[in-house]
């Protein structure tokens, strides 16, 4: 995924897009190579399921990259260390079990909400 963020990243830059421009397309990069990742093996999507964070992740990474390239670093070094960011955040929310929250039906909550609130309009 490191590796994803930092093609993606830099690409924007090499076409000199700004900074949130590089960062979304570092993102998007990442997380579209995960899906291909999975589907190519034969995996369940993780991007798609709860779990450790890998939005985030690609996310911190893309800004790494970023600010590591302001560094005039060569390039080569920026990579490495974006890799390094991104497999240091996997491994600190597997370590501290950060994980995506499940979703949540929330359609009883909302008839429930909405019938008391039409009672409430009524007088007896």
């Amino acid at each position: 995924m490191g590796l994803m963020v930092g093609l993606g990243v830099s690409a924007a830059i090499w076409y000199q897009l700004g900074v949130a421009a590089a960062s979304f397309l570092g993102v998007t990069t990442a997380v579209g190579g995960s899906v291909l990742r999975d589907l190519l093996s034969g995996e369940p999507r993780s991007v798609m399921r709860p779990g450790i964070f890998s939005g985030l992740a690609a996310l911190i990474g893309a800004v790494a990259f970023e600010g590591l390239f302001k560094l005039a670093l060569p390039v080569f070094w920026v990579q490495v260390g974006t890799i390094a960011t991104v497999f240091a955040v996997r491994i600190l929310a597997l370590w501290r079990g950060w994980e995506t929250p499940t979703s949540v039906d929330v359609t009883d909550r909302l008839w429930d909400f909405w019938a008391r609130r039409g009672q409430r309009g009524r007088s007896p």
